[in-house]
């Protein structure tokens, strides 16, 4: 997969009534940026163009939160890897056979 791949979300230029610019789930859990580990400091669009990182973030997904204190964390974190890989199976679903 090439580095063109469309996963470069830009948000609505339109901002809501507090002046942010909303984002949506999809450019939320795209854009988030891995925090600790090898791949630090990557967004989860960057690790889901390539099988290494794609395979990253299946085995993050399957890891256990040993610690309370970021039970919260890691639960977001989960929905975000779901989301990148409906994503990527909808992406997926439009390459010719």
């Amino acid at each position: 997969m090439s580095s063109s791949y469309p996963w470069v979300f830009e948000p609505d230029a339109k901002r809501d009534e507090n002046g942010k610019i909303p984002i949506d789930r999809e450019s939320e859990a795209m854009s988030y940026i891995l925090p600790f580990g090898k791949h630090r400091g990557k967004t989860f669009a960057e690790l889901m163009q390539t099988e290494n990182g794609r395979s990253y973030m299946k085995w993050l997904s399957l890891q256990r939160c040993s610690e309370s204190a970021y039970q919260e964390a890691h639960d977001r974190r989960l929905g975000k890897i779901a989301t990148c890989f409906v994503i990527y199976e909808r992406f997926l679903a439009t390459i010719p056979e």
